[in-house]
């Protein structure tokens, strides 16, 4: 009986724990089925913070040219990022100013939030539905890094540096395509690409300051530049042209106008241009000119070149009001004749005060040249052994996330 009676409570225990261990067999695998659709939720979560972060950054970059297109452009780089805004089941806002945080008051600060609606693979079946995630971020200018080279073309190195110094600690450098960087040096405050890192080719180069890094591309800030926009939409292609475009020695000024033939300069002691716009049809060459200056000074080459033979000084300034304020050298897009500035073997001094604006070429600086106020190019290249500067408090300003 005591056997029996041992055994009959044996198998009872045995009885009442199968239902207790079924339940917590069941509350496991409740449990376990929450944790993948919380990882998975937290994995996407991650994801939609980088097409937010991408999308701030893009949309405070548009700021700085096209304010009306800042929507458009932030919610453009979120569906790169794989997060398209359709109103139903993933949307992506944009405030400028941002509506919370820190820089709600600040001057061109952009927010974007991305938020998704993600389901739930096992949790149904303990009534836990689909889940929206967010995610959220500020991006923001920043003054202390200004852009002031921009090279538009994406394909291939846009920037290239061949055995040269750049010196522009309080500017920065953006290319859309590929760096090729071959010895030298590149001080600068911000040095960005927007193609893959491996597409990049960088061999004994010097970064005293950043480090290249990626970043979003940068559109032609040209149309929010108002003497360059005024420029693109009214070309000065019309009118008397100058009957004189070869001079010699001597001091050589000149009067705003339209030249339809290469002008040229062989020998001049100095040449001063003079305040106004100037339509080059042909370009302009100089060889072995010693000095040119002019303030207040447009220049529109519509045709060929602008080359400088020699070592002259430079010092060029763009007119600080008027239609073509700010603008110093526009060439339009079709006309793809590099933009060249040859100094020498004994580098001149030069100074171009103003945007420099070469949309369908490359801008090519040998030797040591110069500080300018913008430079904006399909390709640029530095070559030679010299120096180019950039002045402070120059050039647009570059976004930073800040949130």
């Amino acid at each position: 009986m005591i056997l029996d009676f041992l055994c009959g409570r044996h198998r009872g225990a045995r009885g009442q724990a199968l239902p207790l261990i079924a339940v917590g067999l069941i509350g496991l695998l409740g449990l376990g089925s929450l944790a993948v659709d919380l990882g998975y939720w937290r994995y996407e979560q991650r994801v939609q913070q980088t097409a937010a972060d991408a999308a701030a950054m893009a949309g405070a970059i548009t700021q700085n040219y096209s304010p009306s297109t800042v929507t458009t452009s932030a919610r453009s780089a979120a569906s790169q990022n794989g997060f398209t805004h359709d109103g139903v089941t993933t949307f992506v806002t944009v405030n400028v100013p941002p509506l919370s945080g820190n820089y709600t008051s600040t001057a061109g600060a952009v927010e974007v939030i991305v938020r998704k609606q993600h389901p739930a693979f096992f949790g149904g079946i303990f009534g836990v539905g689909s889940q929206w995630v967010t995610a959220r971020a500020v991006a923001i200018p920043s003054s202390a890094n200004s852009t002031c080279i921009y090279a538009l073309d994406p394909v291939g190195p846009s920037v290239t540096l061949n055995v040269a110094t750049v010196t522009m600690p309080h500017c920065g450098i953006m290319s859309n395509g590929a760096l090729l960087f071959h010895q030298g040096s590149v001080d600068g405050a911000f040095i960005g690409y927007a193609t893959p890192t491996a597409n990049n080719t960088i061999n004994g180069t010097a970064f005293p300051d950043a480090q290249p890094q990626q970043a979003v591309a940068a559109a032609d800030p040209c149309p929010s530049l108002p003497g360059c926009a005024y420029l693109t939409a009214h070309p000065p292609t019309t009118g008397t042209c100058a009957s004189t475009t070869t001079y010699g020695s001597g001091n050589i000024t000149l009067s705003p106008g339209r030249y339809c033939s290469t002008v040229i300069f062989n020998n001049s002691t100095s040449v001063t241009f003079s305040p106004g716009v100037y339509d080059f049809d042909q370009g302009l060459i100089s060889n072995n000119a010693l000095a040119f200056s002019g303030n207040g000074v447009t220049f529109y080459i519509n045709g060929n070149n602008w080359i400088f033979n020699g070592s002259p000084t430079i010092n060029l300034v763009a007119p600080t009001s008027g239609n073509t304020a700010g603008v110093l050298i526009y060439q339009p897009v079709a006309n793809t004749t590099q933009f060249h500035i040859n100094s020498g073997s004994s580098p001149g001094t030069g100074v171009y005060a103003g945007t420099l604006y070469f949309p369908g070429t490359e801008m090519i600086i040998d030797g040591k040249y110069s500080s300018w106020t913008l430079a904006i190019a399909d390709d640029i290249l530095f070559n030679g052994g010299g120096t180019t500067s950039q002045a402070p408090g120059t050039g647009l300003s570059h976004v930073v996330l800040a949130e």
